[in-house]
């Protein structure tokens, strides 16, 4: 089973996952039982593993973060190494460990693993294969480190000679992915550099054995080499950066002048980007060391690979193989980083814009869009140098410090890390090195180079970037920056860079719509009699030139202007209509060559008459009768017929253009009178077949002098009896209730069963004795325009001796419920 993991990533991992499932309790050789630990057996279906293979293991619990392993050799007790448990979707495995005692030739080994809570397994016995030699393979990688930090430098502007770091202030910002790697590689101010590793002049090597072989097996079973070979192989190709980055020098100074408290990051060089050109160069170099770093990491065998020399750490007494492997993958990862972080390498797309002069087109348009600017932004993730891994290679104490993370390591886990720690510490770096650090750093804990942007650079020209229409129609010229619309309708251009940025891209769109020209007359439809002068006008919509020509068909004459007509209607009757047409005169853009006129068309009709019909619209009772009159206006009338919609409702009295018509007497409902003269013109009126009857009710108090005599009252004089109500109604009501004629000095009569009475509030006598009193109380009501006014007469009855007749003075209260025909529309709504 094989991963894909960049090399110093899993070490990292592997060996944070490792420092953190241990606690004092971990078992130091064979099994020591710790109230409420369970002890578990543990199988695998290989024993005899190859050199750092995966095998299953059975028997374990899932999902469970904190487990490890200890490696104990049968024949030395005392020497104990450590590997990792690794669970997958498909089941649980062990990296198959070195032998502590003997990691070169491997041999019979116990396994014991847990997670120091809640188990232990009972010893697992596998046979370890031995490592397959590799003489030389040591020498090979250090020289593709020089290799790869050669190249990295010759392609930025710099030699080996010019890393000066002496004075940490002067140190130009490109310089400082290279400047650490170079200190562990083969500066001659670290007496401890890889270099003096390899040829056993440095100073850590004394009192230790010098024989690498298993630092040259151990790469070999790495195929860290093969990845070096790939990754130099890949940065030959690279030209050396252009002068405008090369003359970026900027320094490190500015972190002098400033609170190293507050200064989040050393501030990123631009590297000489002003323009396009110099963008897409940036950019593709950036590209050419990303494809040389991920071509040459896509043939480590990453998970397998990564283990085997983290594991090296963790092997009791193996000091030069632990500091070789990690100065060596330590400078790796910072050369390989090197300047690819500081270049240009991502679009920001959001902060693309593509500007044009032009979104919106006439069908006739005269002049063509064109473009002057596609504003991009790119930028860098920035550099960082953690101290951590600077000084260790791993990063597995992290930001926390030792006391926390190692705490709960056994007693051999924690001298095998303190000892993988210091060896390599003391390795990567010279003293000078670690002051330029700590003077950059200050307190923190790392190193770092700002990201960068570089905002709004114009990268309109032809040389980078490509223009299309990716829907609809445009004529695009990219070397004159101009395009024009092929159609009407709507398209949309597209501007992208093209291949010069490397691998990153980006793009805007525009949306260009062209409007087709649209001709209206006003009015569109007229009707005239002969010699009649009309005038029309015209509106011409998206066009440049909106004149118009005019033409006149079917007779008449025509006088006109490029906006305006006067029509004069033949002496006599016409038909066909006459047509009025106006076309337009634009002849530019897309109207250049277009045969199809675009015109608009006027009717003009010879108007013989028009008919209507009085009334229009009323309400006739069943067996009841209404006159209605035809008038022709415009023309004489010859004939006239008179029928109802539907047919045969009711008939028809008289002749001509007045008649009588009488609804139907056992049929209700709407139906319309129709009157057609000369055949063709004709009118119309709507007539309700009903009982005609609106209702209302109103309420009100009256009052007045009465005259008393013989039994009766009646009105004080012959002007009018007691005014009670005036009810105001609306123009289009007419009441025909309570219409009887008054007569002085008569009592009235009920003009109608819905005209009620409802009883006297008050009365007051001025010589009379009321207790005999009973009111009795006709009303009348009459139509005086828009009011209906009521009033009141009556008798007094059990009042027969009135001696001498005399005046009373009566109050009291009335209530009416009237009905109302409607006479204007022809359906009668009932109303309260």
């Amino acid at each position: 089973m094989k991963f894909t993991i960049r090399i110093i990533t899993l070490i990292i991992l592997s060996f944070v996952t490792f420092l953190t499932c241990s606690d004092d309790n971990a078992v130091d050789s064979g099994v020591q039982s710790v109230g409420g630990i369970d002890t578990i057996t543990v199988t695998t279906a290989i024993t005899t593993p190859a050199a750092m293979q995966l095998i299953e293991l059975n028997g374990l619990p899932a999902h469970n973060d904190a487990m490890y392993a200890m490696v104990l050799p049968t024949t030395k007790a005392n020497d104990t190494g450590y590997t990792y448990v690794i669970e997958t979707d498909s089941g649980i495995y062990l990296i198959t460990p070195l032998n502590p005692s003997d990691p070169i030739h491997g041999g019979t080994v116990q396994i014991l693993i847990t997670d120091d809570s809640s188990f232990v397994s009972e010893p697992l016995l596998l046979t370890l294969d031995s490592l397959p030699a590799a003489p030389g393979e040591f020498a090979q990688v250090v020289s593709l480190l020089q290799q790869v930090l050669t190249n990295q430098l010759r392609i930025n502007g710099y030699t080996r000679d010019s890393l000066d770091y002496s004075n940490s202030a002067n140190i130009p910002v490109r310089q400082l992915p290279y400047i650490f790697a170079y200190d562990a590689l083969d500066s001659p101010d670290n007496p401890n550099s890889l270099a003096a590793i390899l040829d056993g002049t440095a100073p850590l090597l004394v009192g230790e054995s010098t024989d690498f072989e298993l630092v040259d097996r151990l790469l070999a079973l790495s195929d860290f080499r093969d990845y070096l070979e790939d990754f130099v192989a890949g940065l030959d190709t690279i030209e050396t950066a252009p002068p405008f980055i090369l003359s970026d020098q900027q320094t490190v100074s500015k972190i002098r002048a400033t609170d190293k408290s507050t200064l989040a990051c050393i501030p990123a060089p631009d590297l000489g980007i002003t323009t396009c050109g110099n963008l897409a160069v940036a950019m593709q170099k950036h590209s050419e060391l990303t494809v040389a770093a991920r071509s040459a990491a896509n043939k480590v065998k990453a998970d397998v690979a990564s283990a085997t020399l983290a594991l090296v750490g963790l092997i009791p007494g193996a000091k030069v193989a632990t500091t070789a492997i990690g100065a060596a993958m330590f400078i790796d990862a910072k050369t390989s980083e090197g300047q690819l972080n500081l270049y240009p390498g991502e679009f920001i797309d959001e902060a693309t814009n593509f500007n044009v002069s032009t979104t919106e087109f006439n069908e006739d348009f005269t002049e063509n869009g064109n473009w002057t600017e596609f504003n991009v932004s790119a930028k860098s993730t920035g550099w960082k140098l953690d101290k951590l891994i600077f000084e260790t290679v791993l990063q597995a104490l992290s930001a926390k410090g030792a006391s926390d993370e190692m705490a709960g390591l056994s007693d051999d886990a924690l001298a095998a890390a303190n000892e993988f720690n210091q060896t390599v510490g003391d390795a990567v770096k010279s003293a000078q090195a670690a002051n330029t650090f700590n003077d950059l750093a200050g307190g923190a804990e790392f190193i770092e180079i700002c990201a960068n942007t570089w905002s709004n650079i114009n990268c309109a020209d032809q040389a980078y970037s490509d223009v299309s229409a990716i829907t609809g129609q445009l004529d695009i010229d990219e070397s004159a920056k101009t395009y024009e619309p092929v159609e009407i309708g709507t398209a949309t251009m597209r501007i992208q860079t093209n291949d010069s940025f490397g691998a990153d891209e980006t793009r805007a769109d525009a949306i260009i719509e062209t409007k087709g020209i649209e001709v209206y007359i006003d009015p569109f439809q007229a009707e005239a009699d002969t010699n009649e002068t009309l005038n029309f006008t015209v509106r011409v919509e998206n066009a440049e030139n909106s004149d118009v020509e005019f033409t006149l068909e079917n007779g008449g004459s025509l006088s006109s202007t490029t906006s305006t007509a006067v029509v004069t209607t033949p002496g006599s009757a016409w038909n066909p209509p006459l047509l009025l047409k106006a076309k337009s005169l634009a002849t530019t853009g897309l109207r250049a060559n277009d045969p199809n006129p675009i015109e608009d068309e006027a009717e003009i009709r010879f108007q013989e008459g028009f008919v209507s019909i009085t009334p229009s619209g009323v309400c006739v009772k069943p067996d009841s009768s209404k006159t209605f009159e035809a008038t022709f206006e415009g023309g004489t009338v010859d004939s006239i017929r008179w029928e109802t919609i539907p047919e045969n409702i009711g008939s028809f009295s008289g002749s001509g253009t007045t008649i009588t018509y009488t609804a139907p007497s056992t049929q209700e409902g709407q139906i319309t009178i129709k009157a057609t003269i000369n055949g063709t013109k004709v009118g119309y009126a709507e007539i309700d077949i009903s009982d005609c009857r609106c209702y209302w009710t109103f309420e009100g108090a009256g009052s007045g002098y009465a005259y008393s005599a013989s039994g009766k009252w009646a009105p004080a004089n012959d002007l009018g009896a007691l005014s009670i109500i005036m009810k105001e109604v609306e123009e289009s009501f007419l009441p025909i209730v309570g219409l009887a004629v008054y007569n002085s000095y008569e009592p009235g009569s009920y003009p109608s069963e819905n005209v009620s009475f409802t009883g006297l509030d008050e009365i007051t006598w001025a010589y009379s004795d009321l207790s005999q009193a009973l009111p009795i109380v006709t009303i009348t009501t009459f139509d005086t325009g828009n009011y209906v006014e009521g009033f009141a007469s009556g008798i007094l009855s059990n009042r027969t001796n009135f001696n001498p007749p005399m005046y009373d003075y009566i109050t009291f209260t009335l209530s009416f419920h009237g009905e109302f025909f409607n006479l204007d529309r022809p359906q009668c709504t009932d109303e309260e």
